[in-house]
């Protein structure tokens, strides 16, 4: 299981690092999401065979998702996340980088997610003193230089 967990992931963050270096080419249009910042997407579907109903991923933004830039870049990782891997995310826009980032990651925490990516540099403290709350629960900061054991 963490196995398989790390390669998806790494997986994830490989194509989310790729899509935010490749500027140009043809723009999807982005998706309206319904008021509240948050998308929740019905159970996980089986994909290529492998079930994804163990992952539920919750993406924190800095900026809104239709912005053309980090942040929408950063949400076409996780629209592919839903659509082709048939994974389960929850995601937060325009979220300051201070101590609210706290509050949504308890919040998707408590909705059930598992996997937390954190996309702004300034939420690196907060991700810190959340993931040693909640060790179950793996933490990626997509900046910064601090670490910890999930």
């Amino acid at each position: 299981m963490k196995k398989k967990l790390s390669l998806l992931l790494v997986i994830a963050l490989t194509f989310m690092v790729v899509l935010a270096g490749c500027g140009g080419g043809a723009k999807e249009e982005p998706v309206e999401e319904p008021a509240g910042d948050t998308s929740e997407n019905a159970e996980a579907t089986e994909t290529d065979g492998n079930a994804q109903t163990d992952v539920k991923a919750g993406f924190i933004f800095v900026g809104p998702i239709g912005d053309g830039g980090w942040s929408g870049a950063q949400n076409d990782g996780r629209v592919y996340l839903e659509e082709k891997l048939g994974i389960e995310t929850l995601y937060n826009e325009s979220v300051p980088e201070g101590p609210e980032v706290e509050k949504v990651m308890n919040d998707m925490i408590d909705q059930g997610c598992n996997v937390i990516f954190a996309t702004s540099f300034g939420y690196m403290d907060y991700v810190e003193k959340v993931a040693k709350e909640h060790p179950e629960v793996k933490f990626f900061h997509c900046s910064g230089y601090k670490s910890g054991e999930n």
